[in-house]
């Protein structure tokens, strides 16, 4: 007879002391989505105008559904957060983890930081609906601030959030309200595959540190440097803009024709939001690849800095996973697991941090 950890095997969810609230209502924020409450191709979440990602390429339309990047926010004082959903396809990736379809919760502790509590994770089969709760181990029941991160790899059919029966529940901004959120644009890696959970894609853990909103424009296999998404992109009211896109593009001929004008659209619009380019993290694996399109790049940020530009950076993506065990960073030696998010989060944060302390 087989022996399975029961802690891996799915539970239904059996509780009547539970209400349930639709995550679009009054009683939460949501952030990181252009759009939540209206269903359009099987999902009620969108990451961008639907007809601008009609207009980019399909595969961007068909990704607009993914919820990546988006997070339900609240404070309660329930001793139990549960939700029951239904995640819509793509139901994550070949390369991902079923968790990546899945959602994870993050309460602040009283040092001020937000600790990730539980894993809502799916059934083994992800297109199927599901419940799951969790309990909270504090010893004093007090209003508690909470952040639910959404699938990076599935849209959302239904999603409600439950709290024990007259527990207050109110919405929660947990970011800094002077300064916009920072806009990600770029491949599966940007999107977050494959971290093992929606917090941990590198967007996630950088926002926890800074206290800054993001929108999270990564398109898995095609952030192709299209100019219908650079001119939505430069329309954002953003802090900062991180272009990561050489995975995606067809070519390093099509890099080089996109990437500085990308860069120029973004730019002629916004001329004092820090933009940082970045190129692949796995350029190891390789290199001659790698460094033609390293090569696009850089000679975009010298052709930048050339022409007066005090506020775009660099980042080689040869840096990314750092010189100690650079090749356990990945799954499948493109796609960073938890290591690999956790030390890009690293290095991209740092140049963040001082890229927005130094705006010119």
């Amino acid at each position: 007879m087989e022996v399975v950890d029961e802690n891996l095997v799915y539970k239904e969810l059996e509780r009547d002391d539970l209400e349930f609230f639709d995550f679009t209502d009054a009683k939460f924020k949501i952030f990181g989505l252009y759009e939540a409450g209206e269903y359009f191709n099987e999902s009620l979440v969108k990451r961008m105008p639907q007809d601008i990602a009609d207009k980019v390429n399909p595969g961007v339309a068909g990704h607009n559904r993914s919820a990546a990047g988006g997070r339900v926010c609240f404070i309660t004082d329930s001793p139990t957060v549960a939700i029951t959903t239904k995640v819509a396809p793509p139901h994550g990736a070949n390369f991902s983890p079923i968790s990546g379809s899945g959602y994870d919760i993050f309460v602040k502790e009283d040092d001020g930081k937000f600790t990730r509590k539980s894993v809502y994770r799916p059934k083994e089969d992800p297109s199927l609906p599901y419940s799951a709760a969790f309990g909270f181990d504090y010893t004093v029941i007090k209003p508690r601030e909470m952040i639910i991160n959404m699938p990076n790899y599935a849209g959302i059919e239904y999603l409600k959030i439950g709290v024990v029966k007259g527990s207050s529940i109110e919405p929660l901004n947990p970011y800094r309200t002077d300064i916009d959120p920072i806009v990600y644009y770029g491949s599966s890696i940007t999107q977050g595959g494959c971290a093992g959970t929606p917090g941990n894609a590198y967007e996630n853990i950088i926002s926890r540190r800074n206290n800054i909103d993001f929108v999270n424009l990564g398109f898995s296999g095609n952030a192709r440097g299209e100019q219908a998404m650079a001119e939505y992109i430069a329309g954002l009211k953003m802090s900062a803009f991180v272009l990561d896109y050489d995975h995606n593009a067809p070519g390093a001929v099509h890099y080089s024709k996109t990437h500085y004008a990308f860069y120029k659209t973004v730019r002629d619009a916004n001329p004092n939001v820090p933009i940082i380019m970045i190129t692949r993290p796995n350029g190891r694996v390789d290199p001659v690849s790698a460094n033609m399109y390293l090569a696009v790049a850089k000679g975009s940020y010298e052709c930048a800095k050339a022409a007066g530009d005090k506020n775009v950076y660099f980042i080689n993506g040869f840096d990314l996973f750092g010189d100690e065990d650079p090749d356990i960073c990945t799954v499948d030696g493109t796609h960073p697991n938890d290591l690999g998010f956790y030390r890009m989060a690293e290095v991209i944060g740092k140049v963040l941090d001082e890229a927005l302390k130094n705006r010119k």
